[in-house]
């Protein structure tokens, strides 16, 4: 599957009305991490204290938590994929509610050929304080009033070690009503293994690629390295009045010590649209085509979708480098 700025994450998100994607986008905004202010740490301490009276596990990774900017009631997340619910002035616990997968997430076919040979899948697991994805998990827990109903739903990150994924979570209806995997970086150098398991004889081969899984070399077996990623874009894309969720994921494999070039190539694209019905963000059976019209139409490129801007220290606001990085050999990705 990165988030140390001031106050809030100005994301670009497509909204309905007029086509110019420069218009003024929604702010998502950031939870309070209890590692933050001295001012929000006894909140902090008396929800994790509540936890533990309630057998509800003892917080390990730093909590989240917001109330939305007033009042004594606060959605908190930690160590599991659960959100909870403390009333702080009242010394109540609310209830709990998973944030697991949804039955319609969606990937590349190449990438769930890899994930069925390597045996892996998304993870849902907090991962608060952790890098990658331009330092984002570093505040895990978002929110803005997607759906523009007036109550805001809760953005949460995913990512500890594996695949980074985002669920999102309705406070009104107390579910999650969208999850998607965002990325998976499974490839690096082969000078990053153990000598003693890549030969350099190998290395010498100009059909062993660039970069390998950082999986297979467990086993003495030596995979081509893939990378994939994933880009959201929201707000009534197709101006029908309704609110959608554009997903566009791109699949690449790395390229051979034999070829001219460095780096990678695509070998996969996906287009996913969800629309919203009766709350929830449906998985809807529209070409691939038709939802690239609807991008262009609203000027959204690649560097448009989110995640888009990192938050890691010295980087704060530019583009997250592996995201947008020209070793991918993808003209769409630096625009």
């Amino acid at each position: 599957m990165s988030i140390y700025i001031t106050a809030l994450l100005w994301i670009l998100f497509c909204i309905s009305g007029t086509v110019n994607a420069a218009e003024k986008q929604p702010a998502l905004e950031r939870a309070y991490a209890a590692y933050d202010l001295d001012a929000v740490r006894n909140t902090a301490k008396f929800m994790a204290k509540k936890a533990v009276e309630l057998n509800l596990g003892e917080p390990i990774s730093p909590m989240t938590f917001t109330n939305f900017g007033a009042g004594s009631i606060y959605y908190a997340s930690y160590d599991l994929p659960v959100v909870r619910l403390f009333d702080v002035a009242g010394d109540k616990y609310l209830g709990g509610w998973d944030l697991g997968v949804k039955n319609d997430i969606a990937w590349e076919t190449k990438l769930d050929e890899r994930f069925n040979r390597q045996q892996m899948e998304p993870r849902y697991e907090y991962a608060a304080g952790g890098d990658g994805a331009g330092c984002l998990l570093k505040h895990p827990l978002r929110y803005t009033d997607l759906d523009n109903d007036g109550q805001p739903e809760l953005f949460i990150l995913f990512g500890a070690g594996g695949p980074s994924s985002l669920a999102i979570f309705s406070t009104k209806m107390k579910k999650v009503i969208f999850s998607s995997l965002l990325e998976y970086d499974n490839g690096r150098m082969p000078d990053e293994v153990d000598e003693e398991i890549y030969h350099l004889s190998e290395a010498k081969n100009p059909d062993v690629p660039q970069y390998i899984s950082s999986l297979d070399d467990r086993y003495n077996s030596f995979d081509i390295g893939y990378r994939s990623f994933g880009k959201l874009f929201f707000g009534d894309i197709n101006d029908d009045g309704k609110q959608d969720v554009i997903l566009w994921r791109k699949y690449f494999e790395s390229l051979t010590i034999g070829d001219a070039k460095k780096g990678f190539a695509k070998k996969d694209e996906l287009f996913v649209h969800y629309a919203l019905v009766n709350g929830e963000y449906k998985k809807q059976p529209t070409a691939a085509n038709i939802i690239q019209r609807w991008l262009a139409a609203k000027q959204l490129s690649w560097q448009q979708g989110f995640p888009s801007r990192s938050e890691c220290p010295g980087q704060q606001g530019q583009l997250i480098p592996e995201l947008h990085d020209s070793l991918l050999n993808d003209p769409d990705v630096l625009h």
